[in-house]
């Protein structure tokens, strides 16, 4: 009976001095806080995009497709006025595409609207693209390539041609309102320049709506691009007088290869084609 009694007490002695012990609080435990966003930063680019190259975007946008129906359907037609016209319009696209392969690949200055840089590849030569009137300096470049292609004995053995041509400024005529629209038409356009390693040279201007250049060596030729009402034109005039002239407008793709006597107009129609919804038709110019 004690030791019921003493085991009795002793659980509750034990029980007692468990229930009296101060409890510890469990640690808070700390919610993760959001790491807050940095506010996104503007950066302004310094990469200027090349005029020439966005003047051949939208030429390209344009003319592409309808091209692309029109040259399969030649295809299609076995005839060989078909045949003849698919080497005229190649040789059309090479000769319109040169400046987009020679100005359009020129790289900016880090002026603003000033492009000039050396291209490799096909194209391989140097040139210039700058407003109406503004002269880029190439000397430093010129005295660098100079200086690197100098011989153990300091002779300079560069045969590459480097371009040392001005470009013309702008001349007030003087007329008063006239004068000022013409200046700020001169202003809004670019001058051209690209010189081939072998030594042709490529001259030109560009505006909003007209892409112009002329080619000067053994193979002469100039090149037009014009936009206006919505409507693309192309036109190639090469030495031996054959003038092609590509048009996309309303009524479809239009494709016409004639000859010039002398002249730049043309006097006599070799082939005129229409390519619509109903197919490619060439218009009959034996009559």
């Amino acid at each position: 009976m004690k030791k019921i009694t003493a085991l009795v007490l002793a659980i509750l002695m034990t029980a007692a001095f468990t229930g009296c012990a101060p409890k510890e609080k469990p640690a808070a435990i700390e919610e993760p806080q959001a790491t807050p966003e940095p506010e996104p930063q503007e950066v302004e680019s310094t990469i200027e995009q090349n005029p020439v190259s966005a003047f051949y975007t939208g030429y390209r946008s344009a003319t592409v497709a309808m091209e692309a129906l029109f040259r399969s359907r030649l295809e299609d037609d076995k005839s060989a006025e078909a045949a003849d016209t698919l080497l005229y319009l190649a040789d059309h696209d090479m000769r319109v595409s040169e400046g987009n392969a020679t100005f359009g690949w020129l790289l900016s200055t880090g002026e603003e609207d000033q492009f000039a840089s050396s291209v490799t590849g096909a194209a391989e030569g140097k040139g210039s693209i700058a407003p109406h009137g503004v002269v880029i300096d190439d000397s430093e470049e010129e005295s660098e390539e100079a200086e690197a292609a100098k011989n153990d004995d300091g002779v300079n053995t560069e045969t590459m041609p480097i371009i040392t041509d001005n470009l013309p400024l702008a001349i007030p005529n003087g007329d008063g309102e006239e004068a000022d629209a013409a200046g700020d038409e001169q202003k809004s356009g670019y001058d051209l320049k690209f010189e081939y390693a072998d030594g042709t040279v490529l001259s030109g201007s560009l505006n909003d709506s007209v892409l112009s250049f002329h080619v000067e060596g053994q193979d002469k030729h100039s090149v037009t691009i014009e936009f206006q009402d919505n409507v693309w034109v192309s036109t190639v005039t090469r030495d031996d007088g054959t003038i092609t002239t590509l048009r996309c407008d309303v009524d479809g793709f239009h494709f016409n290869v004639s000859k010039a006597k002398g002249t730049d107009v043309p006097d006599e129609k070799v082939y005129v084609w229409l390519s619509d919804g109903t197919g490619a038709k060439r218009e009959d110019i034996s009559a």
